[in-house]
């Protein structure tokens, strides 16, 4: 008998292979896939022997690939979640498509915005699912916001506001704060916040402007936190703030309309957490939210829908690319001073 089988997972349910020995994927990633009917965990992919060695005893795992190739011939391995450095996401995401492998990739979805077409492209045309893991449109909190705003509570929305302060620290003040290809907050937090906001109003950006700056925490020419503004299709205006340095703040997202406000405090998180008040005539009223399900639950259990044609995953592709989009918009604005309007076609232009 398999570890799997004493754990009483499904094994004739959907085969994932985690693709990066991550944080996100043991703590959360994997809980997910084994709390969902029909899906098990086959294997951990890491290059590095040692490193996929000790997840896999942590994570109760029985078996370790050292080579992406053999994870992507595995007839047990039907999807793959791609948590490895940025940088990696293309080639990862490519090579699984060729293999005919479903996947759920970690943002940012790729570095650019030419690589994540590519990335969607190929997956089409192989008619594989590939999901971006935008996790926190599965908050209870955001998606009672969601369901609050698209039933007219706070009529048309006017303006909103995000933000989103996360404390680096230990293993997580490696890459993020040193290498200028992969870290900085705009590929780590940014990309988040404008995801939320595009799933909250149901519009998509159409232009952005930002600031950015180097307060010390982060090595030098990579961005530790970014203020900005971004305009909608709907007309909705939008700040966000994303920093590594401003660690105090409850991580929240505000969307104020014609007939009310929605304020969500803490709902930015990878555990189930956060508040909502409703605000109308400056009268705040806590919203019943119910029991508090985990991000990770809802963005595995869609992807497994989706990948047995029963619906969308929580955030697609073009969800990714549209975050990742608006990012790297900010990116450029933030050097030039200039608005930066994007472009659905080429990616994002100066104005």
């Amino acid at each position: 008998m398999t570890v799997g089988q004493q754990r009483g997972e499904d094994v004739d349910g959907l085969g994932w292979a985690i693709v990066g020995a991550s944080w996100i994927a043991e703590k959360f990633v994997i809980p997910a896939i084994r709390a969902t009917p029909r899906s098990r965990v086959v294997g951990v992919f890491s290059s590095l022997g040692e490193r996929g060695q000790a997840f896999a005893a942590k994570t109760g795992l029985d078996l370790v690939w050292t080579d992406l190739q053999s994870v992507l011939d595995d007839e047990l391995v039907e999807a793959v979640f791609v948590g490895t450095l940025n940088h990696l996401h293309r080639e990862q995401v490519l090579a699984a498509a060729a293999a005919g492998k479903h996947v759920l990739c970690e943002k940012p979805i790729a570095l650019t915005v030419a690589d994540a077409i590519e990335m969607k492209d190929a997956c089409e045309r192989a008619g594989v699912v590939l999901a971006t893991n935008h996790a926190f449109r599965g908050q209870t909190a955001i998606q009672k916001m969601r369901a609050m705003i698209n039933t007219g509570s706070i009529g048309r929305p006017l303006a909103a506001r995000t933000f989103f302060g996360a404390t680096l620290s230990g293993r997580f003040a490696t890459w993020r704060l040193q290498d200028p290809r992969n870290g900085g907050v705009l590929y780590d937090l940014t990309v988040h916040s404008v995801d939320i906001l595009r799933f909250l109003l149901t519009s998509n950006v159409i232009e952005v402007q930002a600031t950015t700056d180097n307060q010390g925490l982060a090595a030098e020419g990579i961005e530790d936190i970014v203020t900005g503004t971004l305009r909608f299709e709907s007309g909705t205006l939008s700040n966000f703030q994303d920093s590594y340095t401003v660690n105090h703040g409850l991580r929240s997202v505000e969307v104020h309309g014609t007939e009310g406000s929605l304020s969500g405090t803490g709902v930015l998180d990878v555990v189930p957490a956060g508040e909502v008040l409703l605000v109308r005539n400056g009268l705040p009223e806590a919203v019943k939210l119910g029991p508090l399900e985990g991000p990770f639950i809802r963005s595995i259990g869609d992807f497994t829908k989706a990948v047995r044609g029963q619906g969308a995953p929580t955030a697609t592709a073009d969800d990714g690319i549209r975050s990742l989009q608006a990012a790297m918009g900010a990116k450029r604005s933030a050097r030039s001073g200039q608005r930066v309007l994007l472009n659905e076609s080429t990616g994002d232009q100066e104005l």
